[in-house]
Parts: C-alpha cells; structure tokens; sequence
C-alpha cells in the first residue's frame, strides 16, 4: 500500500511539472512563501507562524503572544506585491505552546496527508495541511466538489481534530483569477 501511494504521489508531482501546471503562479507563490518567511524571521517570529500560498492566496495560522505580532505578521504578508488574499487564522494566546501540542498537531497533518495520498480520487498535491490545536486549516485546489468533500471527510475523522476550516478552492471556481 506504501509503495502505491508513493507512486501516485510521485505520478501527481510528474503531472504537474510536465502537465502545464507548473505555471507562474506556482513559481510566484513559492516566492512569495520565501518573502514572507524571511521576514518573519528577520522579526522573531518564523518558529510560531505557518505560512501557505495558493495562488497568491496566503494562509497564516499559528499562535503568538499578542494582538500587536498578530497583525504585524499579516501587514508582513499584504506587503509582497503579488499577495491577493491574506487570510489571518493566527490565535493570540499568552500561554506558550508545548512541544507536545506542536507534535500532536504534526501528526495530525501527517495522517491527513498520508491518508490523502492513499485515496485514489484525492490529487494530494493540490493541498497543503496545517494544523494549531486541533483545528486543521486546509488550502490548495480541488478537481471537484467531490473531491474537497473527500478531504473533508478524511480531515474530520482524524483522532485529535476538533474542527476542519476550509479554504480549498474548486478548480473552475470564478473566484480563481
């Protein structure tokens, strides 16, 4: 089972640097990911903010210590000239997180994605997976409806999730460009 989900998965990452898919988009949103990440580290704040983009679209998530480095983490983001969207999911909490906390998130996001690519009606790929106390943040593309119902499904019923937010977009969605 391994093995096969290892092939699709290595077929998927084919189809998208042969296919087309490998457009400017994905080299933009790649810069833009280096850019803010950068930046984030410049002002302390790399190791406690996630970061993903799709499409121009940037998902913060995370947790900080204060209201104040929670907007400077999102002004940090809208400051990249290609950003379309940011969308600020990064809780404010005093309390420091726990490595416990942190690997428990991890695996969670670990058996979405392993799951994921097991399923053979899921382009894995499409999807990037965060996870902050057990609230599983989900951005990327979807084929179809189907499809994003799919990873929803698979997300909720993961031990530890406490609720799925989905920023996913379908692949022929206006809200696309």
């Amino acid at each position: 089972m391994r093995l096969v989900a290892q092939s699709r998965l290595w077929n998927e990452v084919q189809g998208l640097a042969t296919g087309g898919a490998l457009r400017r988009d994905v080299i933009d949103d790649a810069a833009i990911l280096i850019k803010i990440n950068k930046e984030l580290f410049q002002q302390g704040m790399f190791s406690s903010i996630a970061v993903r983009v799709s499409e121009g679209r940037v998902l913060l998530t995370g947790t900080v210590d204060s209201p104040d480095k929670r907007l400077k983490a999102e002004r940090v983001a809208w400051q990249q000239s290609e950003v379309k969207e940011v969308v600020n999911e990064i809780a404010v909490d005093k309390d420091e997180v726990t490595l416990r906390e942190v690997a428990i998130d991890s695996a969670i996001s670990a058996q979405i994605k392993a799951r994921m690519v097991a399923h053979a009606g899921i382009k894995s790929v499409n999807y990037s997976i965060n996870t902050v106390g057990g609230v599983v943040y989900l951005m990327g593309i979807a084929q179809s409806q189907k499809e994003l119902n799919s990873v929803i499904g698979i997300s909720k019923r993961v031990k530890g999730v406490k609720q799925v937010i989905s920023y996913v977009r379908l692949k022929h969605s206006k809200l696309r460009r």
